[in-house]
């Protein structure tokens, strides 16, 4: 009996520790995924920098959407350094129609670099809503780079972006022409380590999906095998800000 109470503890300590080496990489495959997209941004405006550096109007607009993304990866490693902070703290009132246009300007260069059309068709009034601006930034980026690598391979691979106020939700349709996904790979959207792409960790859409719900908001996917993918996401406008 006593024998059989030891053994216990010791497999629960076991899985104890099992448990948080999983956990603990699972944070760390998180952060190396976020922390790729603000530096894809940085070197695919480096190469354009490198190509025309007679170009000295561009060259300091570069520069500048690069230093922005470097204090974004910096905002980024400070995030997870307090990981244990649930989602939505330090909200306030974004522009999410000024973020989209944004995250556009900072995708374009990884767009081209991957032979893609990048479009944006937004309202030139804000369209208000409360969250924290450094999440919303991260899972416009997720959405866009996931919808450019999803049809790089496509030829005239197109990516658009169409934001619009329904009632009382800012909606953003984020659509591709890519490779598309089929019933059983949509259902598991989300889900920690799922991902469509040969590479890569499926955590960037399960942080999206997070900081999308505790928002209030919603995400909704329709999508066909080589038809290519439609992600509409709706978050609730702050109406009382005039």
């Amino acid at each position: 009996m006593f024998g059989k109470s030891v053994s216990d503890k010791k497999m629960f300590i076991q899985h104890a520790q099992h448990e948080k080496i999983e956990a603990m990489s699972h944070v760390a495959a998180s952060l190396a995924h976020e922390v790729r997209n603000p530096l894809t941004a940085v070197k695919g405006f480096l190469k354009l920098i490198r190509e025309k550096p007679q170009d000295l109007p561009k060259v300091q607009q570069y520069i500048t959407i690069c230093l922005d993304e470097i204090q974004r990866t910096e905002s980024i490693l400070s995030e997870y350094l307090s990981i244990s902070r649930p989602h939505g703290e330090q909200r306030q009132l974004v522009d999410f129609s000024g973020q989209v246009q944004a995250v556009a300007d900072v995708m374009t260069p990884f767009a081209t670099m991957h032979n893609v059309e990048l479009q944006v068709q937004r309202p030139e009034e804000a369209l208000m809503i409360r969250a924290n601006p450094d999440e919303i930034k991260q899972v416009l980026v997720n959405f866009v780079k996931n919808a450019i690598e999803a049809c790089a391979s496509t030829p005239g691979g197109q990516v658009s972006l169409h934001l619009k106020a329904v009632q009382d939700r800012a909606q953003l349709m984020v659509k591709d022409n890519g490779v598309g996904m089929n019933e059983q790979q949509i259902s598991r959207l989300g889900s920690i380590y799922f991902s469509t792409k040969t590479s890569g960790t499926g955590l960037g859409l399960t942080y999206s999906y997070q900081v999308i719900h505790a928002v209030g908001g919603s995400v909704k996917v329709t999508s066909k095998p080589q038809s290519g993918t439609v992600f509409t996401i709706a978050i609730p406008l702050h109406t009382d800000t005039l």
